[in-house]
């Protein structure tokens, strides 16, 4: 890593219930376009997330995350500059509302 590269963040969160207000982080997505890095980790605490609503279905919310992280795997297959052309702000990137 050369000293001075950009990195942005974005928070993956999971909201059972948008109207309580209530989420649980559960991954990152990270972003340098100096480096035309792009890389997404996730991990779902199960037990944790059963605890704000009981039928949420985990097996469907795995899948998602695991989507996009191989979405993200292709965009950095991607010629940079292609790849650079990844929005700059992460903000609403990926929203999944629970039935």
């Amino acid at each position: 890593m050369k000293k001075g590269d950009l990195f942005e963040y974005a928070t993956i969160r999971i909201v059972p219930l948008v109207d309580r207000e209530e989420f649980i982080n559960t991954g990152v997505i990270l972003y340098c376009k100096a480096q035309n890095f792009l890389e997404m980790k996730f991990e779902i605490d199960e037990k944790r997330l059963s605890s704000f609503r009981n039928n949420i279905n985990i097996g469907e919310i795995t899948q998602h995350l695991e989507a996009f992280v191989r979405y993200l795997a292709v965009l950095q297959t991607v010629e940079r500059s292609e790849s650079c052309r990844c929005r700059n702000d992460f903000d609403g990137l990926l929203v999944h509302e629970a039935p």
